[in-house]
């Protein structure tokens, strides 16, 4: 697909003021990511066009088509860009202690999140099973999968500290275990009949990180 070239009076505050083009085209784009998070939420990823993204925007469609030349780059888009707002919560509230403490709330925080987001989930799913049959939106997931596992290693990394050295599995095996068990955390939520059906998946979580954390960092020798 060729992209669109950009005019910059279909960005709104440019006026066509190259002085201020870059920066409003930055924001543009953040704006379109917003839109496309609370379009995907409440239509699916099927229901959310790409024409009622731009006017959730209140950008044209052509700009949004600049920015991500696909439906399925702009839903990737979004995930990671609420990855990235969770990997900044973790940060904030989790100092590098390198302990399975640090590591305990960093999970916690991403449970959080995954259990608030349940109607995105549910589209991820979506998009998952339409991969079956369409391989250019299988790349892109596969791409989607290792943008996730570098950024998990890059905050595990910073979460943790020195005592990264001393996982008892290499840091990138951990990375895809973490991401395995949410990924059936993910799927069990997204069809949870009721509350006592989500009671038992947080309890599973609780059990799964207390087991974790203590085997994946091994006690100080003393």
């Amino acid at each position: 697909m060729t992209r669109p070239k950009l005019v910059t009076s279909d960005v709104p505050g440019t006026a066509a003021n190259p002085l201020v083009a870059d920066s409003a085209v930055a924001d543009s784009r953040h704006r379109i990511i917003r839109a496309a998070s609370s379009c995907f939420g409440q239509l699916g990823f099927k229901g959310a066009s790409m024409s009622a993204i731009a006017l959730e925007a209140g950008v044209s469609k052509s700009l949004v088509l600049y920015h991500f030349e696909s439906k399925e780059h702009l839903f990737v888009a979004v995930q990671l860009d609420l990855l990235g707002s969770v990997l900044d919560r973790i940060r904030s509230v989790t100092p590098p202690g390198g302990t399975p403490l640090e590591l305990g709330r960093a999970m916690d925080e991403v449970m959080a999140f995954v259990e608030s987001d349940i109607a995105h989930l549910r589209v991820m799913l979506e998009l998952h099973n339409a991969a079956a049959t369409r391989p250019e939106l299988a790349a892109r997931i596969t791409e989607f999968n290792e943008a996730v596992e570098s950024l998990v290693a890059r905050g595990l990394a910073e979460v943790l500290g020195p005592a990264a050295s001393r996982l008892s599995l290499p840091l990138e095996r951990v990375v895809r275990l973490l991401r395995t068990l949410f990924n059936g955390l993910i799927l069990e939520l997204a069809f949870a009949p009721g509350e006592e059906a989500h009671a038992r998946i947080r309890e599973t979580f609780t059990d799964a990180k207390a087991l974790l954390v203590n085997a994946l960092i091994p006690a100080r020798p003393t």
